[in-house]
């Protein structure tokens, strides 16, 4: 009797774990091409890969038996499109012709808030803090937003390996007169850039342009730069397919009601 329970148990646990890997799978996908992604994280694959591949072998494994639909750092709703998507109106979403989107020309700016200009209170253009927005959406009215930029990229040129890494040291503000029914580019703008006052900081005492191996050297610059807002004919002008990725967000949203 007990060798039956037992095998009805491992059948079960088979069936709902053939149902729910696939949704894992996807889960888990991106975090294992960002871990190796050498363009974005340069050297550090070499430790980031191996680590987060085991991370992600657990999340899959996890997930692949427990499906869960929860909030959290950890445990994010599987459902949850990974295109994200922020709409500054509380209510259920209205329909394209009611609002004014603001989309991202690409992911080196990221809006840090938002605030009518008729109200006081700026809030965060994001549902939670590890989301990065495609697309915002508002209604008719003027805005203030605060916006912030990184960008990243390493080369690696006979062994000579190196990180470009551009990040705002403080947001760039913008002033928003959004129309419903338009739909807006933003993007950044970045001035030449200069050698930063004072001797380039150094780490490990590395004599400078040390080719040794274990030693690292920076080169500071520093450059002025702005955010735009650009009105755009139509969504074609995107690289992007906004409007399916705000329709998968609708749908999102109507199953957590």
């Amino acid at each position: 009797m007990l060798r039956i329970v037992r095998s009805l148990v491992l059948v079960a646990l088979v069936l709902a774990t053939a149902c729910t890997a696939p949704s894992a799978a996807r889960r888990v996908a991106p975090r294992l091409r960002d871990a190796w992604d050498v363009s974005e994280h340069g050297g550090s694959v070499a430790w980031r890969g191996p680590v987060l591949s085991v991370v992600a072998l657990g999340d899959f494994l996890f997930h692949a038996i427990v499906p869960i639909h929860t909030d959290g750092y950890f445990l994010v709703d599987g459902r949850e499109p990974r295109e994200k998507w922020f709409r500054a109106y509380a209510g259920p979403m209205r329909p394209i012709d009611e609002v004014a989107l603001l989309c991202h020309r690409d992911r080196t700016t990221s809006i840090y808030s938002i605030r009518a200009v008729s109200g006081e209170t700026a809030y965060a253009a994001r549902h939670q803090p590890w989301h990065y927005p495609r697309c915002v959406e508002v209604l008719n009215g003027a805005y203030q937003l605060e916006v912030n930029y990184y960008s990243r990229s390493s080369v690696d040129v006979n062994r000579d390996f190196a990180t470009h890494t551009v990040e705002s040291a403080r947001p760039s503000v913008v002033e928003w007169e959004a129309e419903a029914g338009a739909i807006y580019q933003l993007r950044a703008v970045i001035g030449a850039p200069e050698d930063a006052p004072g001797d380039d900081p150094k780490f490990f005492n590395a004599p400078p342009r040390s080719s040794s191996p274990g030693t690292t050297t920076y080169d500071l610059q520093v450059s002025t730069w702005n955010a735009r807002i650009e009105r755009l004919p139509s969504p074609a002008y995107l690289d992007d397919p906004v409007l399916e990725f705000r329709e998968r967000w609708r749908q999102y949203e109507e199953l957590r009601r």
